[in-house]
């Protein structure tokens, strides 16, 4: 990547939570999303999102990283 800012979908390895604005603590950082729509949405882009402060971590929609990814491949493939 050099200088380049990575896109969103090069976030690999990094889970987080979907539908609210991102943590300065994603490890490629706040600005690998700056091509994703979301950032600038009036709900998904704000700190809570689409989520009520203090829900739980169960009731959040997490992004999969290419770990999980690959678990749920080959549990799924009877690995």
């Amino acid at each position: 990547a050099g200088e380049d800012i990575l896109e969103q979908w090069a976030v690999v390895g990094d889970t987080f939570p979907v539908g609210c604005a991102p943590e300065e603590a994603c490890v490629f950082g706040r600005e690998s999303f700056n091509e994703n729509p979301d950032v600038d949405h009036p709900v998904y882009g704000s700190k809570h999102g689409m989520y009520q402060p203090g829900c739980g971590i169960s009731n959040l929609t997490m992004s999969w990283g290419h770990d999980e990814y690959m678990y749920w491949v080959l549990k799924e493939n009877g690995c």
